[in-house]
């Protein structure tokens, strides 16, 4: 990549003025802060790194030479590579894995992946690290970097997850209760794609309005509490008899289902997330009443052993889940994703907590909350927990948000176009609209 793209790149987030102001002050070291390593060593001077690479030898920081300046650059200093090692072992030898990883990157700290596995282990139960992790696609592949930011549950995690039978079948469970419940779901489509079709009938004018629409009829339809009937991975079906009570889970499901049956080009799936316990207060979710069985908001995991389908494997990894209190890792809660008509990005649905927020700078901001947060999007409880979608594309929904990056103008636009006030102003319109064909 060349320097005349990295600027039009720039110029078309509109960080261009940020780095010109920079790179014209020669704090190259803020550049690096800032906007990373490729565009600090195209834009930062020969003599300069030079220096800054002699000053960061003098002060034995071997690790930030390599970090920052790559292993061409290193080859450079005499006997690096040696002391480089040394350094490496060293951290290794003292059990400083997280430090590992962020002096060295993921690529050296996953050659000592087993070392920290077992010494994890060995911290977590006391006990040394017996278990194989074998090498069978239907083992479950951890992201190293998601992996060590929790360390201590690392290890804990491979354990629940492997068993006495060496691994876990998620996708075999889909697909048998995909197949046990096939009828099931058959009538469910029935009368979801009813559905739609009564909203198209609508003629509704934006997203905003379907979106507060199918919110307001789901509340006005259901109950928040624990389902009696609870397919894995089929959270909607919880839905599909007389008794309709559900979870965030469900309701998620049920929502995404409803927004696709709408219409497809919304793309709406489900999305696991960490949800703060202070993530909201009442008056900053929208108007819809809510019908409140039980206030315990539990886990999608911990939820998962009140499953008409729950099996041994499943009831075992729920109590060592609740045991080892990873909600952190795997999420507490789940939320619906979809893509606006004509827009360039994502926007999320808490229909569980009537809110809406959207998919920015690689992480999600929520229009209802102070500075957005609240949810945190969890990979592993997604590749757990949710089988109908395709992670790599939740994935992707995240790094392209973070590489195109939304200035603060633009997310200020786009939040007024679906902040809480203007969903309150919608939520009107369409009960308006409601009492109005119910006459």
């Amino acid at each position: 990549m060349n320097k005349d793209i990295i600027i039009s790149k720039l110029k078309g987030t509109g960080r261009y003025t940020i780095f010109k102001n920079l790179l014209d002050n020669k704090a190259y070291d803020e550049i690096y802060r800032l906007f990373g390593k490729t565009i600090y060593m195209l834009f930062t001077p020969a003599d300069y790194k030079k220096k800054a690479i002699q000053r960061l030898l003098k002060d034995n920081n071997l690790a930030e030479i390599y970090n920052k300046y790559g292993k061409i650059e290193t080859l450079l200093i005499k006997n690096f590579r040696k002391l480089n090692k040394q350094q490496i072992k060293n951290l290794v030898k003292e059990r400083r894995y997280i430090e590992l990883y962020n002096l060295y990157g993921e690529e050296v700290a996953y050659k000592y992946r087993f070392g920290i596995y077992e010494s994890d282990v060995e911290y977590e139960t006391g006990s040394k690290f017996k278990a194989k992790l074998y090498k069978a696609k239907k083992v479950i592949a951890f992201n190293i970097k998601e992996s060590l930011s929790f360390l201590a549950s690392l290890s804990s995690i491979v354990i629940v997850l492997i068993g006495a039978e060496g691994y876990f079948v998620i996708k075999e469970k889909y697909k048998n209760n995909l197949i046990e419940n096939a009828q099931l779901i058959q009538e469910y489509d029935e009368s979801i794609q009813e559905y739609a079709y009564t909203v198209q009938q609508l003629e509704l004018d934006n997203d905003l309005e379907v979106v507060m629409k199918v919110m307001y009829d789901m509340w006005n339809n259901m109950q928040y509490g624990t389902p009696t009937k609870d397919v894995t991975y089929f959270g909607r079906l919880a839905f599909a008899g007389e008794e309709k009570v559900g979870v965030c889970r469900n309701m998620a499901d049920d929502f995404s289902a409803r927004m696709n049956a709408i219409n497809p080009d919304y793309n709406a799936r489900n999305l696991v997330v960490y949800m703060d316990p202070d993530y909201y207060s009442e008056d900053s979710l929208a108007n819809i009443k809510r019908n409140i069985l039980s206030s315990e908001n539990e886990t999608f995991v911990e939820d998962s052993n009140n499953t008409e389908n729950s099996d041994d494997t499943n009831e075992t990894i729920d109590t060592v889940i609740e045991k080892l209190n990873l909600k952190k890792h795997f999420g507490n809660h789940v939320v619906s994703i979809f893509d606006p008509i004509g827009k360039d990005y994502t926007l999320v649905v808490d229909v569980t907590n009537p809110s809406i927020g959207i998919i920015s700078n690689g992480q999600i901001f929520m229009f209802s909350t102070i500075e957005g947060k609240g949810l945190t999007y969890k990979p592993i409880g997604q590749f757990i927990g949710v089988q109908n979608y395709d992670i790599n594309d939740i994935k992707s929904k995240f790094i392209k948000s973070f590489v195109s990056f939304t200035t603060e103008s633009e997310l200020l636009e786009i939040t007024n176009e679906w902040n809480t006030e203007k969903q309150n102003e919608t939520l009107k319109y369409i009960i308006d609209l409601s009492n109005e064909r119910t006459k």
